[in-house]
């Protein structure tokens, strides 16, 4: 490996720029977006060798020794329950989150600087939607009418159609089409237990395009949000869950 004044010069690349992806998740009865940054990581020697490009004569050992010292320092003054600013990049703090069986559990999180933020305020981002991959639901028939009017026949045949919309599961998250009950105010419910699910168990047909079920016993008359929660990609089984919800309310009636 070549050197330059006492500094390894590796060859890392000068590209800049993130890659950002979005993604949707239904969280009880709402619907969020959110984005995520790709990580790349900076390791110790490429932070050595700019630093040996803003200074020749800088010896690489001894600043790798001294910052071997500065984090020992830090360390020390976290466990005195410090918050440490980090050369004026921001501040490491100590946090708390309770956990389930009542403890205190002490983590680290970290404040960045006006100057760290500012610093990325201007790098390119590449975005990518993941969101396109997301299940789409365009009707729900009742088979029982044949009709898509936005009502469902109880304990007869539905025929939801759409894209994305097969059921496959992952590891213990199951996929299922969800009814989720809707108060008279018309607030659709986020309590989980009160939910009706139709796993890809009990699909008569489970496609892409189309899922077609028996309306459980146990869904009761009344209004409902409808909505698909899938490992399906599109193309194929992915880790991440997917989930749509029906643009509208469907209700549920009993055949008279």
């Amino acid at each position: 490996m070549k050197t330059q004044n006492n500094f390894y010069l590796n060859n890392e690349k000068d590209e800049s720029g993130v890659k950002v992806t979005k993604y949707r998740r239904v969280m009880g009865a709402n619907e969020i977006e959110f984005a995520r940054v790709g990580r790349s990581t900076a390791d110790i020697d490429s932070i050595l060798t700019l630093i040996g490009k803003y200074d020749t004569g800088v010896n690489r050992l001894m600043v790798q020794y001294c910052l071997g010292l500065f984090k020992r320092a830090v360390i020390e003054k976290l466990k005195t329950g410090r918050a440490v600013n980090l050369l004026g990049l921001g501040v490491m703090y100590i946090n708390a989150a309770l956990g389930e069986d009542g403890n205190t559990n002490l983590g680290v999180d970290f404040t960045p600087s006006a100057e760290s933020v500012a610093a990325v305020q201007k790098l390119d981002a590449t975005v990518a939607d993941a969101i396109a991959n997301h299940p789409i639901i365009t009707s729900i028939i009742d088979l029982f009418t044949r009709l898509d009017t936005g009502t469902l026949t109880a304990g007869h045949s539905v025929r939801i159609l759409g894209k994305r919309l097969r059921l496959d599961d992952y590891k213990d998250d199951k996929a299922a089409v969800i009814f989720k009950p809707i108060d008279a105010d018309g607030n659709t419910s986020g309590d989980e237990s009160k939910w009706i699910m139709v796993p890809k168990e009990a699909m008569n047909r489970n496609k892409p395009s189309e899922l077609e079920f028996y309306l459980p016993a146990e869904l009761e008359e009344g209004k409902y949000a409808v909505a698909v929660r899938t490992h399906f990609s599109g193309h194929t089984t992915v880790s991440d869950r997917r989930e749509c919800a029906l643009d509208g309310i469907i209700e549920i009636r009993r055949n008279e």
